[in-house]
């Protein structure tokens, strides 16, 4: 199990007591971390590079983690809410551009009737979820039906 070191730790932000390793979480905003990742303090990094314990690193890019936050926004206890979340998200991926119409969102119909029999308003429940999606910030409603995934 990784545990935190406290704040302002000289060695490491995080250790595993399992076994026995330090780890040092490195972030950088956008996706593709730069050949060369700047370190705290030089004297610190020495002793450590130099001695037989060295760290390992965490690398935590912001966008990922953006990506990340905004999928635990469909964090929800009902397993069936979340299903159906899931399965209009799975609908919308499966689309080939960014922006769509609730009609293609429609040719899902069947699919999601066979997947969730005891609902007879598949349609309703398909523009509820995608209202909950554009309110999570997942796709964007243009009007008239029109929609953009985000």
């Amino acid at each position: 199990m990784i545990s935190r070191y406290e704040a302002n730790h000289p060695v490491g932000d995080f250790y595993c007591e399992g076994c026995e390793s330090d780890f040092e979480l490195k972030s950088k905003d956008g996706l593709k971390f730069p050949s060369k990742i700047a370190d705290g303090a030089y004297e610190t990094m020495i002793e450590r590079i130099t001695s037989l314990h060295n760290p390992n690193f965490f690398f935590l890019s912001y966008k990922d983690f953006a990506a990340y936050a905004k999928t635990k926004a469909l964090k929800t206890a009902n397993i069936e809410v979340r299903g159906w979340l899931l399965d209009t998200l799975n609908c919308v991926e499966k689309l080939q551009k960014n922006d769509f119409t609730l009609e293609q969102m429609y040719m899902f119909e069947p699919a999601l009737k066979a997947k969730h029999p005891e609902n007879n308003f598949v349609k309703d429940k398909i523009r509820q979820q995608l209202q909950y999606l554009r309110d999570k910030g997942f796709i964007e409603f243009l009007g008239s039906g029109r929609y953009r995934k985000i």
